[in-house]
């Protein structure tokens, strides 16, 4: 072999390490949107909320380790058995390199082995809106019924937000950040009246926190594998239309994409739960806070700032309340779009909103989040065009 052969095969040894290292990344950007953070990272305009170094590259390395160190041994063997054929200056540079890839390659994997577990990995702020709703100072539920509420897990996609339906219904709407730049929500309902609610979207595990504390029956279209595992342990009874529960039905008015189809009626589900899976529809414990039926002046408060137009960007999903003096409610709109009821055409509308700063790191497999919201915290609490942290 001359000097010219080794040298193309030795960069060809070292851009084909390069190759799998890439084509694993585009691997894990496929499964986890990844892809689509970076684009937003790059734009300028959006903050950068994954770490796709330390949580994406490196982790994925760990699965493609085998072919990683056959490659280096081939490219170790190959180097040190041909290198002679150099002159004595330009040796001691190829053996460097050489010596300095393996060693990097060799401490990423010692990285992977070692990094600290979920507990240390990078935590970013990210709200979570809480809505509960009041209609002139009645409270939208009945604080003395011990009727479970029902926890349903609502679709957010900007495509699908033009098809939500029976929002205004609920008593507190969950605003859940999940991957991909998205959220879901949650809703809480509970009374007499059959109210259609629209369109359901499986479960994420962060979703049974809330759920649990208002001892509510969770209401999904599927999940992930973290919730069905939480949720096959018994931790909270639950009704899943994929698995033909709760009378669940597809319509497509708009044509949209499949998953976008799903709705419910409450009073079937309710009747589904006791029925088909046994479960009590009464409790004590069923309402989570303390109602007030008087308007609040928060203007006094300590802190207090004025906010009448409250703003909340999960990337895909920029969410905007506007206050109206006139009827003291905050009209939501999402992505400079009204919101609106698909059924009634009634613009979407809380009295109250609480947002919480949380933190959150991603799952084992890169792809869902944990939420930390299981303790204390702060945020803010906005009501009649003011808010207090």
């Amino acid at each position: 072999m001359n000097k010219k052969s080794f040298l193309i095969c030795y960069f060809a040894f070292i851009v084909l390490l390069l190759i799998i290292q890439v084509f694993a990344f585009d691997l894990f950007s496929f499964n986890t949107e990844i892809g689509n953070r970076i684009e937003k990272v790059f734009n300028g305009n959006k903050p950068q909320i994954y770490n796709p170094i330390s949580d994406g590259i490196y982790m994925q390395m760990i699965g493609f380790s085998p072919i990683h160190i056959v490659l280096v041994a081939a490219f170790v063997y190959f180097t040190f058995k041909n290198v002679k054929i150099l002159d004595k200056k330009f040796r001691f540079f190829i053996i460097l390199v050489t010596i300095l890839l393996v060693l990097l390659l060799a401490g990423l994997v010692l990285f992977i082995v070692l990094k600290p577990k979920d507990d240390t990995k990078p935590k970013n702020n990210k709200p979570v809106s809480k809505k509960e709703e009041k209609i002139e100072g009645i409270d939208i539920v009945d604080v003395n019924s011990k009727l479970r509420p029902l926890a349903i897990s609502i679709n957010n996609t900007p495509v699908a937000i033009k098809v939500q339906q029976g929002l205004n219904k609920a008593y507190i709407v969950y605003e859940i950040p999940t991957e991909g730049y998205t959220s879901r929500l949650l809703a809480l309902y509970k009374g007499e009246e059959d109210v259609k609610f629209g369109t359901i979207r499986s479960a994420r595990h962060n979703m049974i926190d809330f759920s649990y504390e208002s001892d509510a029956i969770f209401t999904a279209y599927g999940w992930s594998h973290y919730a069905e595992d939480q949720l096959k342990s018994g931790i909270i009874n639950y009704v899943n239309g994929i698995a033909g529960e709760g009378g669940m039905y597809r319509e497509n008015p708009l044509d949209l994409d499949y998953e976008h189809t799903v709705n419910m009626n409450t009073s079937t589900v309710y009747n589904y739960a006791r029925d088909s899976k046994g479960y009590s529809l009464e409790s004590d414990n069923t309402i989570l806070l303390k109602y007030n039926p008087e308007d609040v002046d928060l203007s006094s408060r300590d802190g207090s700032m004025t906010a009448n137009r409250v703003f909340i960007d999960y990337g895909s999903v920029e969410n905007n309340f506007y206050y109206d003096g006139e009827t003291k409610m905050y009209k939501r709109n999402v992505n400079d779009v009204d919101t609106k009821d698909f059924s009634t055409g009634e613009n979407f509308t809380t009295k109250n909103i609480i947002i919480e700063k949380i933190s959150y790191y991603p799952t084992d497999d890169n792809h869902y989040w944990n939420l930390n919201v299981v303790g204390e915290g702060d945020g803010y609490f906005v009501t009649n065009g003011n808010a207090v942290p």
